[in-house]
């Protein structure tokens, strides 16, 4: 019922699709590859332009950690934690009220974003978050 074909008995044309499949299938992976590593040795350069276009402090680039695996740059200058993914430029803070988990600021894109970030931004745990009051809609002053 079943009626099996051996690459030496299969016609030529089923070889070279085969092939010319394989083919594609490499020259695919191998251009994943090289662009996975591409990115990556980018990661610590990117982040140290970034950081001084916008402080005008130049960090070393020992001082970079990158996490090959989440496509991550990390380093920390005075103190604030700088991190680059996705190519966006976010600050790390741990919740102020508890100290706990650390979590990503909005976007850094100028001056201005970091000034926001540095000042007023502050980040809050789930455990933390303040909740409204049980009654709000009964209040009078709203």
């Amino acid at each position: 019922m079943y009626h099996t074909v051996s690459l030496r008995t299969a016609p030529r044309t089923s070889v070279r699709l085969i092939t010319r499949q394989q083919t594609w299938h490499r020259r695919a992976v191998e251009a994943y590859r090289q662009s996975a590593q591409d990115e990556i040795a980018a990661l610590p350069v990117d982040l140290i332009a970034r950081i001084a276009a916008l402080t005008g402090q130049t960090l070393a680039a020992g001082s970079v950690y990158v996490d090959r695996v989440a496509r991550v740059a990390t380093a920390t200058l005075d103190g604030t934690v700088f991190r680059l993914r996705r190519g966006e430029l976010v600050l790390l803070r741990a919740c102020p009220e508890c100290g706990q988990g650390h979590y990503e600021s909005p976007p850094i894109e100028t001056l201005a974003d970091l000034g926001y970030t540095l000042s007023t931004w502050q980040p809050q745990c789930p455990n933390c978050a303040p909740e409204d009051p049980i009654n709000w809609l009964e209040r009078e002053d709203i």
